[in-house]
């Protein structure tokens, strides 16, 4: 399968489907034992992600103010405390609490299907809690609080839609790309 061009990844949810199958048929008396159990499988590449540096951060943050672009502050917030989209997506104002400097993560923002954004438990027990902010994190909540407050926003969430529901995961992800294209 390698020869023939496919990827170590396709590869390996073959032979997992395969395995499946045949463990269905030990189970069924069908095959005595499952030759697929032990086939040795390719490794999967690992992509070698690319890591800002805190000047890449800064010259991406201050491209986003100089274009004056509205999730400025979302990816201050991102970048500044380590966040998953999806948990800064679901944050909601009564989890900042800005005269203490934090703000406890509750929710996280996921798509069931891939097309309805849902709150749900964080994705590990580890991001449930409380996180620090710096000065300049404030600032970025008390100026999206300014921005919601002039746009005429009504809602729960911080980051949100003008319409007051939850930024589409898939959305922010593709802003995000254009503007470090840009």
């Amino acid at each position: 399968q390698l020869a023939a061009g496919r990827g170590t990844t396709t590869i390996r949810r073959i032979v997992a489907t395969l395995s499946s199958a045949l463990g269905d048929a030990v189970r069924q008396r069908r095959l005595q034992h499952n030759p697929a159990r032990y086939a040795p499988l390719p490794s999967p590449t690992k992509p070698n992600l690319p890591c800002w540096t805190p000047g890449d951060a800064l010259t991406f943050l201050r491209h986003c103010a100089a274009v004056d672009d509205p999730l400025t502050d979302l990816f201050e917030v991102l970048i500044g405390t380590g966040m998953r989209k999806g948990e800064a997506l679901a944050l909601h104002w009564a989890d900042v609490h800005l005269d203490d400097a934090a703000l406890f993560v509750r929710y996280t923002l996921s798509n069931i299907r891939n097309t309805t954004p849902v709150m749900t438990a964080p994705k590990t027990k580890s991001s449930h809690g409380w996180v620090g902010l710096s000065q300049r994190l404030v600032s970025a909540f008390e100026r999206q609080a300014r921005r919601q407050a002039a746009l005429g926003l009504r809602g729960d969430l911080v980051f949100s839609q003008h319409n007051g529901a939850p930024l589409r995961p898939e959305s922010v992800l593709h802003h995000f790309h254009r503007l470090c294209a840009a």
